[in-house]
């Protein structure tokens, strides 16, 4: 008998931002998504108007042709946008937080992704208190970063750093109640990494089914715009609507275009910036030689 040749669904990448945007603009999918993620039974998201850090290539069509005109700044690619989110906790009290999300291609840009940070630190959101008063408030903040590159030494490919309490006179960790003081809460925040290279290794836990949408191992061949689905992976309700909303965006002639163009460019800078590392490391060793001959002339 013949094998049953297996069915696959074609999905939109979501790492490509227009794409990522795409997916979470729907709200039912980004609380989902989110809820999994955070452990926080979140009840409604608001997408909060957010300038943009993503580098937008704004000024790269005539450097095109010319690799040599390329800057430093057309290299780096990170997308940004906030949720305020109102989360249930466990007394059945109602708060709203801050949930920040970053998407980058780089780990060397600390100095922009903690500025973002800062910006956030420093606002005062509109929330309605207890009593039904609105009012100018600072709001805790959870990071997510989704980063499209490993860092070192760390094997996860989904982790938290979280808060932890230690006595200083005994070293001991402390516990509390999570209804300590906010004064803390709000001088540190919760911070959530998905180190996308990192979700090819196989699990069965359900939120690594559910990040394994983001799995660039399932390119069909060297396309950079589409994912393959076998069909009988499929078994979450919420993994089914991303995935029906990732087909749709294949079938928007407009989005297919953006998609094309940002893979486009995405390919344009990887090969020039891994030309731009050869160069340097070339000049580097060249620089060593010449210090080495000098030091054998002394």
């Amino acid at each position: 008998k013949k094998k049953k040749k297996k069915k696959h669904m074609l999905i939109a990448n979501p790492m490509l931002d227009t794409v990522f945007k795409y997916l979470l603009e729907d709200k039912e999918i980004a609380i989902g998504l989110l809820s999994r993620l955070t452990k926080l039974d979140i009840i409604s998201l608001e997408l909060k108007p957010t300038e943009l850090a993503y580098e937008k290539f704004l000024d790269i069509q005539d450097k095109i042709d010319d690799p040599q005109k390329l800057e430093l700044k057309d290299f780096l690619r990170i997308y940004r946008f906030d949720f305020k989110a109102i989360i249930k906790e466990k007394n059945n009290q109602h708060k709203v937080i801050l949930i920040e999300i970053q998407k980058s291609d780089v780990i060397n840009q600390v100095g922009r992704l903690r500025g973002y940070l800062g910006e956030n630190y420093k606002k005062r959101e509109l929330i309605v208190n207890k009593d039904g008063k609105t009012i100018n408030e600072y709001l805790e903040i959870i990071c997510i970063y989704f980063l499209n590159t490993k860092l070192d030494n760390i094997p996860f490919a989904i982790f938290r750093k979280d808060y932890k309490f230690t006595d200083c006179e005994t070293e001991e960790n402390i516990i509390l109640d999570e209804n300590y003081d906010s004064f803390v809460k709000l001088l540190n925040h919760k911070a959530i990494f998905i180190q996308i290279p990192r979700l090819t290794e196989d699990k069965d836990s359900q939120l690594r089914q559910l990040f394994d949408i983001f799995n660039q191992n399932k390119k069909i061949a060297n396309d950079t715009l589409e994912l393959g689905y076998g069909l009988e992976e499929i078994h979450d309700e919420l993994i089914k609507r991303i995935m029906q909303r990732l087909s749709r965006a294949l079938q928007d002639d407009d989005m297919k275009r953006i998609m094309s163009y940002q893979a486009e460019l995405d390919e344009f800078l990887n090969e020039n910036a891994e030309a731009r590392k050869e160069l340097k490391l070339e000049i580097l060793e060249k620089d060593k030689t010449i210090e080495e001959k000098d030091k054998a002339i002394e």
